[in-house]
């Protein structure tokens, strides 16, 4: 959308920014490993510990290979390419590509550490590299059906029972998309521990990485509510006194006729049901 006003625009609009876009948005830094690594990545998988790499250059992580032994470094990316290390891993990373199951041999031992991964309970996130323009050719980028039905050899059907793509892979587009992919991957590796396990369950990884960005706004939002009704409700009270004073006042009054008096009341009726949208919609205006 605004690549589209970006286009439309003339040169001399300056800058053009989109509400709540996801490279406008400050993404927390990244959390401690639960284990000792975030990610581990299968030296099996051809261009994983690459796209590791590219995300910590684009979205400002320092790559780490050491476990939890050493001195933590602040928003670093753990990650390890020993098999051995897996069980000490939040993620095994399956980077989806048009290479990923057709290697032969090399996708044999691929589906081996899945398997191992599965058993060990550690996380698959899935990234997957979809077709575009923008460099994706070289990324051996696929449609995600050639990992169903490639002659040249397709997801393991052991895999599949387990459900090895139950969840929503991140996406991976290029050109000026690329910013908005290693930001969705940036959210994916801020998820909690019950964010992965429910997304091993069938979630949405994004959605789920992003509640956990939203959490904490969610609070304050509540807390902002709570001021703002009992704000509310001392201006209702006033309204209504007001209103009641108006009507008492009203009736020691001769009307000139009943049909007047309930004009007048009907009216004051009326002002207070729109002092109290007014007040909602300020409420809603607010947050």
């Amino acid at each position: 959308m605004r690549q589209i006003a970006e286009r439309l625009l003339p040169d001399a609009a300056g800058n053009t920014f989109l509400a709540r876009e996801i490279v406008s948005q400050s993404l927390k830094p990244l959390r401690a490993p639960n284990a000792h690594y975030h990610v581990y990545c299968s030296s099996h998988n051809h261009g994983a510990i690459q796209l590791a790499m590219e995300v910590s250059g684009e979205r400002g992580f320092t790559l780490q290979s050491k476990g939890q032994e050493t001195a933590r470094t602040v928003n670093a990316l753990y990650t390890t390419t020993e098999v051995s290390n897996l069980a000490e891993c939040d993620h095994m990373l399956l980077y989806l590509t048009s290479r990923t199951w057709t290697q032969g041999e090399t996708s044999a031992a691929l589906s081996e550490e899945l398997q191992k991964a599965l058993d060990l309970g550690v996380h698959i996130l899935l990234v997957h590299e979809m077709p575009g323009v923008g460099g994706q050719e070289a990324r051996f980028a696929c449609e995600f059906g050639q990992f169903f039905s490639d002659p040249n050899g397709a997801t393991p059907h052991a895999l599949l029972e387990q459900g090895i793509y139950s969840e929503i892979a991140v996406p991976m587009k290029g050109g000026a998309w690329r910013e908005v992919s290693m930001a969705l991957m940036h959210m994916a590796l801020c998820m909690s521990k019950e964010d992965a396990e429910t997304a091993q369950e069938g979630g949405d990884v994004l959605d789920l990485a992003h509640s956990t960005q939203e959490r904490v706004a969610r609070v304050l939002k509540s807390a902002k509510m709570d001021t703002l009704a009992k704000s509310s409700s001392k201006q209702m009270g006033f309204f209504a006194r007001q209103a009641g004073r108006k009507r008492a006042t009203i009736a020691l009054r001769k009307p000139a006729s009943v049909s007047s008096y309930k004009t007048s009341t009907e009216a004051q009726s009326t002002a207070v049901s729109v002092i109290a949208s007014s007040q909602s919609a300020n409420a809603d205006l607010m947050i």
